[in-house]
């Protein structure tokens, strides 16, 4: 389970982080042992939704490292013909990642948008996120790489800056299935990215308004993981900027955007973020 609970509406949001906890630990060893920790605390078949990405990279090595047997998904994103994440799928370079196409258009039609929808209005570019076609929620367990340090220097502060939306899709998949994001399954994980003394270098360098996950994760898992290509450690482009997307866009700073089938969505969850004082939970 995540460290965390939350809960949230139309009109406010709470979030509560279980516990304090520090350990000696460093980020490459926290992630290993959070595949472990998962692998021991399931039955059910494990599933690696592969975006492509940094982190979906390097946490695909941390299992294959650790001999534990896992099935990598990766969906590719179809507009009108085209593939229009092809910079991430390109970049998946293992043979045993299972492809799956999905039409976007289509998609938000689907039972799936719908019932993602029906708890909280995301726009179809976020609600894909929860999209498995071969998901059975009884026998697999989702693994998602989710979000490497959201950081963001403002006004001289470091801020830990956590979209609600994203923190929330975890939980929204159809039928109670079971996912999991792997950067924040557990105390060891979550409080390693903020004790390791490489991340803290890397945060202490950074100019006003930059965020650290533009900015140094690629490096991070450069320094931590040296046995994989570091020409695959890539940042995933901005999702609502692909073609089939950015048209969508009334005002993207308020969270509004046209659907496909010309109706607006108005989301709430997009444009709300967690605020904390990064120095104050590294001092915790």
């Amino acid at each position: 389970m995540p460290n965390y609970d939350f809960k949230f509406d139309e009109k406010s949001a709470s979030m509560t982080i279980r516990g304090e906890y520090r350990e000696d630990i460093n980020f490459r060893e926290a992630c290993f042992y959070t595949a472990n920790l998962i692998r021991r605390t399931t039955r059910k078949n494990l599933v690696f939704l592969h975006s492509g990405g940094a982190d979906s990279t390097a946490f695909s090595f941390v299992f294959r490292h650790e001999n534990i047997d896992i099935k990598r998904v990766h969906i590719r994103y179809i507009y009108r013909g085209n593939l229009i994440n092809s910079y991430e799928s390109n970049n998946i370079y293992e043979e045993d990642v299972v492809m799956y196409d999905i039409d976007v258009e289509e998609f938000e039609k689907s039972e799936q948008h719908k019932y993602v929808n029906s708890i909280l209005p995301y726009h179809v570019f976020l609600s894909l996120q929860t999209c498995f076609p071969d998901i059975d929620p009884e026998n697999d367990f989702l693994i998602r790489g989710a979000s490497t340090l959201p950081i963001r220097k403002i006004d001289g502060k470091y801020i830990y800056n956590i979209s609600v939306g994203s923190t929330a899709l975890p939980f929204l998949y159809k039928d109670g299935c079971e996912c999991v994001d792997f950067l924040q399954h557990n105390p060891i994980i979550l409080s390693s990215v903020f004790t390791d003394k490489f991340v803290l270098e890397q945060v202490n360098s950074m100019s006003e308004g930059h965020v650290y996950s533009w900015l140094y994760k690629e490096e991070l898992y450069k320094h931590y993981f040296p046995e994989i290509n570091p020409e695959h450690f890539i940042r995933k482009q901005q999702i609502a900027s692909w073609p089939g997307f950015s048209h969508l866009a009334i005002d993207a700073g308020r969270g509004i955007f046209y659907n496909y089938d010309g109706s607006i969505i108005d989301i709430y969850p997009q444009r709300t973020h967690w605020k904390f004082d990064y120095k104050k939970i590294v001092d915790i």
